[in-house]
Parts: C-alpha cells; structure tokens; sequence
C-alpha cells in the first residue's frame, strides 16, 4: 500500500532519525521531535525539526529544542551545508533557529541537532532529520 502511494504523490517526506525511518504521508509541511539522550538511554531533552514547503520547494525550516542537564546549542544543516547555530542556551530553557527559503532547495536530509560542550568535548545529543526530495527533475534545486 506505501508503495503505490508513493507512485501516485507528487511531494514525499520521510522521517529519519538514529532508530527508525518512517514514511509520512504527503504534506505542505512536516513537523517532528526526539528525545535527545546522547547513546545514553536517558533523557537529556528534545530535539525537533519543522520543515515547511511542499517536495523540495521550502518555505522556510526551524530547529527547535530544549537541553535538560547542560548548556547547549542547535545546529540546523543539510545537503548545502551548515544553516546556523544558536547561541549557548542555559539548561531546561528553549531554543529556535528558523531559516528563510522560499525557494527550492538540495534534495537530502536536512537535520536538526542538540549538541554541547562538555569536559570531554563536544557531546552531540540527538538529532532529528526529515528528507526531503521532489520525484520530478525540473523541480531541483540547482
């Protein structure tokens, strides 16, 4: 049943993360979290992710999230590269780093991280992704 709604959409997202890869249904935009536990198991925060658009024509994206126990940072990148990074925000506080497009950008995961500086380096702590491509050629970005 995926399969043959997949021939018939004209835009497709898929959710993509550390664990999983699901399949979402067509939209004019996608809206997503997860935990931010760092390999750990336990819960350091949420890292999210909102893309709004529909295929690869994108309106605009934000990284959004919280960190529970250090002072942390949201990165926003994908296939063209590193969009940003937030300032050091203090523990249990949250964050957002929002990204103008309106227009049509690089196929490929396009990912938001929660990540800190820690005595042992930088701790990357989640990371949510979407992908985001278009079935049609004309319609790449270039």
């Amino acid at each position: 049943m995926v399969n043959k709604w997949l021939k018939r959409a004209a835009v497709a997202m898929t959710a993509t993360s550390a664990v999983i890869a699901v399949p979402t249904p067509a939209s004019a935009s996608v809206d997503g979290c997860v935990p931010a536990q760092g390999g750990t198991g336990k819960h350091f925060g949420d890292i999210c992710l909102k893309i709004v658009g529909g295929g690869n024509n994108v309106q605009y994206m934000q990284a959004y999230g919280t960190g529970a126990i250090n002072p942390f940072h949201i990165q926003l990148y994908g296939p063209e590269g590193v969009v940003g990074n937030t300032v050091t925000t203090a523990p249990g506080e949250w964050n957002t780093l929002q990204a103008e497009y309106n227009r049509y950008v690089a196929g490929g995961n396009w990912c938001a991280r929660l990540w800190s500086h820690t005595e042992s380096g930088i701790e990357d702590w989640g990371t949510q992704c979407w992908t985001v491509w278009s079935p049609d050629p004309e319609r790449r970005a270039v």
